[in-house]
C-alpha cells in the first residue's frame, strides 16, 4: 500500500488498511495478513501497529537503495479472526 507524497498525514493510509481489515474479516477463508515494510520507515510501521499487525521478523539487510543504503526488511502480520472488526467508515 502506498499513499502519494501529497496526500500523506491525512488519515488515508488508515482508511484504506480499516477498509481492508475490515473485509478480510468478514471473509473467514482468509487466516492471516502479511506485509513487508522496510525498517527505515517508522510511520507506516506505526500505521500498521495501530491496525492490530505485530512485528513477526525481519530479513536483516534485504533492501538495497540506489544510493547504497542498506536496511532490513520488517515483516508484520495479523490474524484479523482472532481481532475484532474495526468498524472504520468505508471510502
Amino acid at each position: 500500500m502506498s499513499v502519494a507524497d501529497g496526500a500523506r498525514n491525512q488519515g488515508i493510509g488508515s482508511r484504506l488498511l480499516g477498509t481492508f481489515s475490515d473485509w478480510v474479516a468478514n471473509h473467514a477463508t482468509l487466516e492471516k495478513i502479511e506485509l513487508h515494510v522496510h525498517a527505515d520507515n517508522a510511520q507506516a510501521i506505526a500505521l500498521y501497529e495501530k491496525h492490530g499487525f505485530t512485528v513477526e521478523g525481519k530479513r536483516i539487510g534485504a533492501i538495497r537503495y540506489e544510493d547504497g543504503r542498506v536496511i532490513d526488511d520488517i515483516l508484520m502480520a495479523k490474524w484479523p479472526l482472532l481481532q475484532p472488526v474495526s468498524n472504520q467508515a468505508t471510502l
